[in-house]
């Protein structure tokens, strides 16, 4: 579809933070999030209407799982769900400045399983995301960083909080290709590393 129609930027034909919402007492099952990338958003971009910081509309999700769906769910224009003030007030503002519109390269990481969890790393350009999305189960991830180039890598590194959605556990060093990081990922919780020269 997006060799066919370039010009496209997006299409809905897809459940996203539209029904999860609060007020329509509406909640997307667990799975929901890592069964997409597998399924029709390889047809092309879908918009999910992603990444909400509220904390009265997680319902369940983390601040990780909802950062990891704008770099996950693919859309060269990516309509937010959440408000604006949420976004500028967020400890995560700059990397989700970062975000670009378009990737030069996307892969699927090892441990990735359909249902289950999704981990995808994302070049635009000479950086690099690595986003993770985990579904109804804790899972344990190890995840070599061997797509990076040669050298050393600044990054930013935003883990969960155990039993505190709305927070950050934020790490900032380096890294290179050699490195592994090892994720400890709640029920719907989510992982997004920044990694740039």
């Amino acid at each position: 579809m997006i060799r066919t129609w370039p010009h496209v930027l997006t299409r809905e034909a897809i459940r996203g933070h539209e029904y999860h919402i609060t007020r329509f007492r509406r909640r997307l099952d667990p799975d929901h999030d890592v069964i997409l990338p597998f399924t029709r958003l390889v047809a092309g971009s879908g918009d999910y209407t992603p990444t909400v910081f509220d904390p009265r509309e997680l319902q369940g999700n983390t601040w990780g799982h909802e950062l990891a769906q704008a770099i996950i769910f693919s859309a060269p224009f990516l309509c937010f769900g959440g408000h604006p003030r949420d976004y500028l007030a967020n400890p995560a503002r700059d990397v989700l400045s970062a975000i670009p519109a378009v990737w030069d390269e996307t892969r699927v990481l090892p441990g990735s399983e359909p249902g289950k969890v999704v981990a995808m790393a994302r070049r635009s350009g000479s950086r690099w995301f690595l986003a993770v999305i985990n579904g109804a189960g804790a899972k344990a991830l190890d995840i070599p960083l061997d797509f990076l180039g040669r050298g050393a890598w600044n990054a930013t590194e935003l883990h969960d909080v155990e039993g505190k959605p709305d927070a950050w556990n934020r790490r900032t060093g380096s890294a290179s290709k050699t490195t592994r990081l090892t994720l400890q990922l709640a029920p719907r919780g989510g992982f997004v590393g920044h990694f740039s020269k």
